[in-house]
């Protein structure tokens, strides 16, 4: 028996599976990464990609804007590494055995 198609594959005709595919699983990666943050960068990434400014942040969570521009930088750098290890997981398993082994290598 012949499987259901995904719905969301077809909302649009004018895009192909494979970029729905492509764009489904990139929000599902940023979806997760976002999730490991701690909530109040989460809360200034969410709030700052639905359009409010810095200073509109900063009103609402009664911080400086200056703080809001910290808080959203560090969320990005975190982002950008859980990202990073969501897509090359082995990539942070190589660098460590290697620093232990080039280590054990430098002790002998």
């Amino acid at each position: 028996m012949q499987q259901p198609a995904d719905p969301e594959l077809l909302i649009d005709g004018s895009a192909n599976a494979f970029d729905l595919c492509y764009h489904r699983e990139k929000r599902e990666i940023l979806g997760r990464a976002l999730s490991c943050l701690p909530e109040r960068e989460r809360q200034v990434i969410s709030l700052h990609s639905r359009g409010m400014t810095m200073k509109q942040i900063a009103q609402l969570m009664h911080v400086d804007e200056s703080r809001v521009s910290q808080i959203h930088s560090g969320a990005l750098v975190r982002l950008k590494a859980s990202v990073n290890s969501l897509l090359h997981p082995r990539q942070g398993e190589v660098s460590q055995s290697g620093a232990r082994s080039m280590a054990a290598g430098a002790g002998a």
